[in-house]
């Protein structure tokens, strides 16, 4: 079946690979935990110890337990409520474009583009990982889909409105990550566009979002 005719042409387009034109400036060195408390205190104005547990937290979502606290396993519940009080009272939120990079089995990617395209609005069911660079929302979308049959990229970018910055509590802040909470909605804001890549020319997603809570 032609992907034209899955999806309506004015929202579904060929496109080449392209980059975005991201600020690759700044420092990404990691912080110690010191500075990571000091860091939560001067955005959100909480204390000392409230500070503490959460900068554990977001660290932790960075590193070892980003699946367990996406998947809102009973034992890491109390995490996930850290973070979102963390997004929560962080100010202020990043300004800017920000990027999420998947891999995903090719039905999947169809029915969420579908969904998208019947003007109903999705989730990323969870608390939610994205970078102000293109570059590593590319790099997260071809992990998997360059080599798996049936697997696709999918790319997301959007103009940020709540999501917030941290590369400075990050266990890889050089991923330039910006948080989103998992009560955040998404609907379709542009085009949906394609590219192939890798040996095996796999396809990978481009889609314009537009965040609408």
């Amino acid at each position: 079946m032609k992907e034209s005719g899955k999806f309506p042409v004015r929202k579904y387009q060929s496109a080449k690979k392209s980059s975005d034109d991201d600020d690759e400036s700044g420092e990404y060195d990691k912080l110690d935990m010191e500075q990571r408390v000091e860091e939560v205190m001067e955005r959100t104005g909480f204390g000392e110890n409230k500070s503490w547990v959460m900068a554990d937290a977001v660290y932790r979502f960075t590193d070892t337990d980003y699946g367990e606290i996406r998947a809102g396993s009973e034992r890491y519940q109390d995490l996930g409520k850290r973070i979102e009080d963390f997004i929560r009272g962080y100010k202020p939120p990043y300004d800017g474009m920000v990027y999420r990079g998947i891999s995903v089995d090719g039905k999947v990617a169809s029915r969420l583009l579908s969904r998208l395209v019947h003007e109903k609005n999705i989730t990323m069911k969870g608390v939610s990982s994205w970078s102000s660079s293109r570059r590593i929302a590319e790099r997260f979308a071809r992990v998997s889909s360059e080599y798996n049959d049936g697997v696709v990229g999918m790319i997301f970018r959007v103009k940020n409105k709540k999501g917030v910055p941290i590369h400075k509590l990050s266990y890889y802040p050089e991923e330039r990550e910006v948080l989103h909470s998992k009560r955040t909605k998404y609907k379709l804001g542009g085009n949906i566009s394609i590219y192939q890549t890798g040996y095996y020319n796999r396809r990978v997603y481009v889609v314009d979002l537009e965040e609408v809570a």
